[in-house]
């Protein structure tokens, strides 16, 4: 097994194609839920090196989309920490594509 960076707990790759009504909802959610979970993920992390929400990796993958999904993104990347990647698609290609997109860059 390969791990190109070994720091990284957990990813998550979310698809969306014209999300900017749900996105923020949805990663409001999981922000939460990751605040709740810190202990138990903690324990996974074994390391006092990182807080835990540095070691969590979000990939949003935009498929094609033309509302302000992207703006969203780099939002919640300026006011949250941890690792935020915003892969762009220019044409939108299904929520199957743009999951492996994602999942190539985790």
């Amino acid at each position: 097994l390969y791990f190109p960076d070994s720091s990284i707990l957990l990813s998550f790759v979310i698809p969306a194609y014209n999300e900017e009504e749900r996105l923020p909802i949805m990663l409001e959610s999981a922000l939460d839920i990751i605040h709740k979970s810190q202990t138990d993920i903690i324990k996974l992390a074994q390391t006092k090196s990182q807080t835990t929400a540095e070691k969590i990796e979000w990939i949003i993958v935009s498929d094609g989309s033309i509302d302000r999904t992207g703006e969203i993104v780099k939002k919640y990347a300026t006011k949250n920490t941890g690792v935020w990647k915003l892969v762009t698609l220019h044409t939108n290609s299904g929520k199957g594509y743009a999951v492996k997109q994602g999942m190539l860059r985790a």
